[in-house]
């Protein structure tokens, strides 16, 4: 299973649930900060949570921050090619249509500041919580062998979450840092 990339190399995670979600590491953590003040929202419906949750930690980011997947049958291992990641212009008409996707969360779209973006299969987000950490996925990138991966699918019990992190300018992939991107077809 590779749930590290970092040169646009194909990603692989356990599934556990059908439900991954996006986010940016940094988002991560600041959601982790936030657990006081969300803890209390409902979550039967993962749509509605993931929009609440953006409205309070996030009240000025216009609700694409977050991104959500249901997969469509009961797969075991999701594969991303990173190819497929592809950023848009929400002041552009196309990417007018796909922001409002990205809010209504009908369209696997996400914001990203730091360059990367996490994926956490729904059924880990609380076994997450307490180990995953932007610095230390940041340190990841420059040293892919440090244990961290390891590390984290022991705290977890499986490897139903991933990591992606730029390639970089140049790189070919439209994957190139900070924006905002959906997950292409």
């Amino acid at each position: 299973m590779i749930q590290f990339s970092g040169d646009g190399s194909l990603l692989q995670l356990q599934v556990i649930s059908g439900l991954l979600l996006f986010i940016d590491p940094c988002y991560f953590d600041e959601i982790v900060s936030a657990q006081g003040r969300i803890a209390s929202f409902a979550r039967t419906d993962t749509k509605i949570w993931l929009q609440q949750v953006e409205a309070e930690v996030f009240p000025y980011g216009g609700g694409s921050l977050l991104g959500m997947m249901e997969l469509p049958d009961n797969r075991e291992i999701y594969e991303l090619d990173i190819a497929k990641v592809t950023c848009y212009d929400e002041d552009e008409p196309h990417g007018e249509a796909i922001e409002q996707m990205a809010k209504n969360k009908s369209i696997t779209a996400f914001g990203i500041d730091a360059g990367s973006f996490l994926i956490i299969d729904w059924a880990n987000w609380d076994a997450s919580l307490p180990v995953l950490c932007a610095d230390d996925l940041f340190d990841l990138v420059d040293n892919p062998e440090c244990g961290y991966i390891e590390k984290i699918n022991k705290a977890i019990g499986n490897r139903g979450w991933a990591f992606v992190a730029s390639p970089g300018v140049g790189s070919g992939i439209d994957f190139t840092g900070d924006g905002s991107y959906y997950i292409r077809d």
